[in-house]
């Protein structure tokens, strides 16, 4: 009949609309969540037509869509503040084709300074390791440089150090870190040492002339509560920082009675390291000095 007949090209020019637009839009999103709306359009902002968001409040709601500046994802919160321990990294410093006339380092023979992050990443042999490192420190280019260094496991009552050796820079001029170690009011607590023992101390030294000259020309924090001996294998960058990934060439403990860096052979490993023994950024955070 004319009727059906009228119903059926009604119904084909309807399907011929939505084929059209599903060709045009390829899908348009809504999520909820606050005052949140993700679209997704093939078309131009300014060619895109009115558009009523879901609303109980019927007319109300009738708006454009935002500009496209809108679309984009909401910033990521930080991550929680986890409490970690803290290493302050050692190494050589000597002639780098990254010396200018304008940033000539005030310190000589060893660069230090406090690390964003270190950890371990492997269990079997070799042991590996890997060192976050703020791109613009004297520290990550003298390591760099000499692909040797040592990380030095701080203690509570090392705290104190933080601020000169991870809120200063050895670029600044009359500034000494080893310098403001030593004025520090603990005797010789915080007085850099050799690394490199002579031959009357013991042979199991963490750091030996057999090292080479670059390793044994630095000088390391005493009394810290663990140190591990770096060699430096790859790096890549990572924003702001840098990623080293390190294998582990030796580990040491601070020998009082020759008050030297001594290797260690396993009996201190076993020795618990908790916050009583281990300076965490916990600590740090709650007494506001970072």
């Amino acid at each position: 009949s004319s009727h059906g007949t009228t119903m059926m090209t009604r119904i084909a020019i309807h399907i011929s609309i939505v084929a059209s637009l599903a060709a045009t839009i390829h899908a348009v999103r809504f999520v909820h969540a606050g005052a949140t709306t993700i679209y997704s359009f093939s078309l131009k902002p300014e060619e895109l037509p009115p558009h009523r968001p879901p609303s109980s409040r019927g007319g109300k709601g009738r708006g454009r869509l935002p500009p496209p500046a809108a679309f984009a994802s909401p910033s990521i919160p930080p991550p929680p503040p986890i409490s970690v321990p803290v290493w302050s990294l050692a190494a050589p410093m000597g002639e780098s084709p990254h010396d200018d006339a304008a940033r000539r380092p005030t310190e000589t023979g060893t660069s230090m300074n406090i690390v964003t992050f270190a950890t371990p990443v492997s269990v079997a042999p070799p042991k590996l390791w890997v060192v976050s490192l703020y791109t613009d420190t004297l520290t990550r280019r003298a390591f760099l440089d000499s692909k040797v260094g040592v990380l030095q496991l701080l203690t509570p009552e090392q705290k104190v150090l933080v601020p000169i050796l991870g809120k200063r820079s050895g670029y600044e001029g009359g500034f000494s870190k080893r310098g403001e170690c030593a004025k520090l009011d603990k005797g010789d607590k915080f007085r850099w040492v050799s690394a490199a023992m002579d031959g009357e101390s013991p042979s199991d030294a963490l750091i030996s002339k057999d090292d080479g000259s670059s390793a044994a020309s630095m000088d390391l924090l005493p009394g810290c509560a663990s140190y591990i001996k770096l060699k430096l294998l790859s790096v890549i960058q990572a924003g702001d920082h840098d990623v080293a990934l390190c294998e582990v060439a030796g580990t040491g403990v601070w020998n009082e009675e020759f008050c030297c860096i001594v290797q260690d052979f396993g009996a201190a490993a076993s020795v618990p390291r908790d916050s009583n023994t281990v300076l965490y950024t916990g600590l740090l955070r709650s007494e506001g000095i970072i």
